[in-house]
């Protein structure tokens, strides 16, 4: 997502008569876009989307939104592995942002749950519709415990656990050395070209039956999986015009993470 894509779909509502109770209320910026291999919007775009939700900003201008300002919403799932990429401090990251949405078991492997962090009047509200939809759970204890105890180990790493930023570094390392070698260069495609995160997504030419088939046949013979999961290009995207027919995620954890990068590139 960047600052064009946003004004396109603004002047968009503008463009197609909007009428007041059509009006853009808020925007949601995913960092970083899992969709996309874990690519990062460009800070400054992010900022440029600030100043241009601004109730003082050219939206309100043009009739645009509300008038308080377009809402900007972090969806802030894998945020303490976006702060890698921005070299920046979680504090400094969420700023441009109204609201801000963390997961306790992604990044920081919680046994469930999330943070809905806001202004006191925003929170107070959405406390309100957490019930309403069902969200009064008896104790959140649990969840409170595993999601402080994964903040320590995996943000803080009191334990020894390897950095958000070292899982990157490491994913980088692996991905270059793939590229370097013709073989496994002529058979998998990956965007970003680059990690931005420790998660980046891959493109295969076979379909997922021959791919699976394969990854079956290299763990038998040799003890090693290369891929999880597998899955089918969609037809309407850009990889599939370019006649990829499979795709994967790869991310580095802490388990993979102790892997040696020269175990990847044997099993590819």
């Amino acid at each position: 997502l960047t600052y064009d894509d946003v004004e396109i779909a603004l002047d968009s509502f503008l463009e197609g008569g909007m009428s007041p109770s059509d009006m853009v209320a808020a925007l949601i910026v995913e960092l970083p876009h899992r969709e996309i291999g874990g690519k990062c919007t460009p800070w400054p775009d992010i900022m440029k989307i600030r100043n241009k939700c601004r109730k003082d900003g050219v939206i309100e201008n043009s009739n645009k939104c509300r008038k308080d300002g377009v809402k900007l919403h972090c969806d802030g799932a894998r945020l303490f592995e976006a702060s890698t990429w921005y070299g920046m401090n979680l504090a400094d990251l969420v700023k441009p942002f109204d609201s801000v949405y963390i997961s306790f078991y992604k990044g920081l492997g919680g046994l469930s749950g999330a943070m809905l962090l806001g202004d006191k009047g925003f929170c107070v509200e959405a406390r309100k519709w957490l019930r309403r939809f069902g969200g009064n759970l008896y104790t959140l204890l649990p969840y409170v415990v595993s999601g402080w105890s994964g903040y320590k180990r995996y943000w803080k790493c009191r334990d020894g656990q390897m950095t958000f930023a070292q899982k990157r570094e490491k994913l980088t390392r692996i991905i270059a050395d793939m590229k370097a070698d013709e073989d496994i260069a002529n058979t998998v495609s990956f965007d970003p070209e680059v990690p931005e995160v420790n998660m980046i997504h891959g493109y295969l030419w076979s379909s997922p039956d021959q791919v699976n088939k394969a990854i079956a046949k290299v763990e038998d013979r040799h003890g090693i999986r290369v891929l999880k999961r597998v899955r089918p290009v969609g037809e309407a995207t850009s990889a599939h015009l370019e006649g990829f027919k499979s795709m994967f995620e790869l991310s580095i954890g802490e388990a993979n993470g102790q892997i040696q990068d020269e175990t990847f590139i044997s099993a590819w």
